[in-house]
């Protein structure tokens, strides 16, 4: 194949992102973080049909389409069709389709261009004294408390910064004034 293609192709990994397989996993850990909020973590594949529908049938951000209807060229049945009197046609016609592929890839290039903006601006972030931020969570898993630190929340708070220590660190506090200690500023982002 090599031979054919000539060209060598390469995934690094440094980068989980750039690996699709990886951004999926991503997104169904954010999912289940948000399926198992105050349950038993233990109890996860309980969840699964859930994720499964909510990842399917929700329109994703990246293409303002499900996934169903993205590939599938139909729209997702809901229970509410059947009472409305305009419910729409659920299978898509070729031209409907098209257009909204051709919308998916248009709205994605734009996202890509936002968030090549917001990394150039987010690489420069100072906070003031004052402003309230989130906290990266230091998540470890426990066997006897039934947790996983990947179903465990990303980040804490929010808290507001007390002083600004002008080395990358900053001295929180929390809405009652106690001290919540000097963290660095690749650990903290914006309430």
């Amino acid at each position: 194949l090599l031979k054919i293609i000539n060209q060598n192709i390469h995934t690094s990994i440094r980068h989980p992102s750039a690996n699709p397989a990886e951004r999926y996993m991503s997104t169904l850990a954010q999912y289940m973080r948000v399926a198992l909020f105050g349950k038993d973590h233990d109890l996860w594949y309980d969840q699964l049909a859930d994720v499964d529908i909510c990842m399917n049938e929700t329109p994703h951000l990246a293409t303002g389409l499900t996934p169903v209807t993205l590939f599938l060229g139909q729209r997702v049945n809901r229970e509410w069709y059947q009472v409305l009197p305009n419910a729409p046609q659920l299978e898509l016609s070729p031209a409907e389709r098209d257009e909204g592929l051709r919308q998916a890839k248009l709205l994605t290039e734009r996202m890509s261009l936002a968030r090549a903006k917001r990394f150039k601006r987010l690489a420069f972030t100072n906070f003031n004294v004052g402003d309230q931020v989130w906290v990266k969570s230091l998540n470890v898993s426990s066997t006897t408390q039934r947790s996983y630190h990947k179903f465990m929340a990303r980040y804490c708070g929010p808290y507001r910064i007390a002083k600004n220590n002008h080395n990358g660190s900053y001295l929180l506090i929390d809405e009652n004034g106690r001290t919540k200690g000097i963290h660095h500023i690749t650990n903290i982002k914006k309430y």
